[in-house]
């Protein structure tokens, strides 16, 4: 859809081989149904949340958090390739 989901700048070596994000743009995107308390809670395998783009729908990957990664908020988002577009900025 075009939607901004991701700066470059929150991109990182996750060491999985899929794009690996700290954080999206606010609003940007949505968890599946498992999200409480205005946070994003483990899905039912306990390891990863469902991610769509907010605008669309489709389906982005997972958010691991408490992994132990050096990120911000120990949140990595894995996100599959194909559906994400390197815009540069203006």
């Amino acid at each position: 859809s075009g939607t901004p989901l991701y700066k470059s700048i929150a991109k990182f070596n996750s060491g999985c081989g899929w794009p690996g994000f700290h954080e999206g743009f606010p609003a940007a995107i949505n968890p599946l149904p498992n999200f409480m308390n205005g946070d994003f809670q483990p899905g039912p395998d306990g390891r990863r949340t469902g991610i769509t783009c907010s605008a669309c729908g489709g389906d982005l990957g997972h958010v691991f958090k408490g992994e132990g990664c050096e990120t911000p908020a120990d949140e990595r988002h894995c996100v599959n390739s194909i559906s994400i577009k390197f815009v540069p900025a203006d």
